[in-house]
């Protein structure tokens, strides 16, 4: 919440089971911050929860998380400094993944001939890539407009 800049707001958007759904209201309640709404899906499925969450929203940039990331400082700035360049449509936000190794020795992500994602998006200096990975993106609410949404 330090990090989220003016105006800017954060949507909860759960499509998780019911005991879950409760534990995640009262942290948002427990928050006492009119910045963090949190919105309960009745259809599950990750382009209809962000599709909502688009939606639901007010801003220009959209910045979509996953619910296991964690921000280093400066997150939003550095997703944020990157549309001032007014073709930016879409930006990519660097992963340390704990779990999955990257499968590319460079910073890429995009989709090879044979069908296979090729990623690693750990680099620490901005690079052109061809798509974005759901857990750290963020897009142009007018990109959406133009593709109608996931």
């Amino acid at each position: 919440l330090a990090q989220l800049p003016e105006g800017a707001e954060i949507l909860v958007i759960d499509q998780s089971a019911p005991d879950q759904v409760a534990a995640t209201a009262a942290f948002v309640a427990a928050l006492s911050d009119t910045r963090v709404a949190h919105h309960v899906l009745d259809v599950p499925g990750l382009p209809n929860a962000r599709n909502v969450g688009i939606a639901r929203s007010r801003g220009d940039v959209l910045v979509f998380l996953d619910d296991d990331v964690r921000l280093h400082p400066g997150f939003f700035a550095g997703h944020l400094a990157e549309y001032g360049d007014p073709t930016v449509g879409a930006v990519a936000g660097r992963i340390d993944e704990t779990k999955d190794r990257p499968n590319a020795a460079k910073t890429m992500n995009r989709v090879g001939r044979d069908g296979r994602v090729r990623t690693n998006l750990s680099g620490r200096s901005p690079v052109a890539i061809d798509t974005v990975k759901g857990a750290n993106h963020s897009v142009r609410r007018r990109v959406f407009e133009q593709i109608g949404g996931y």
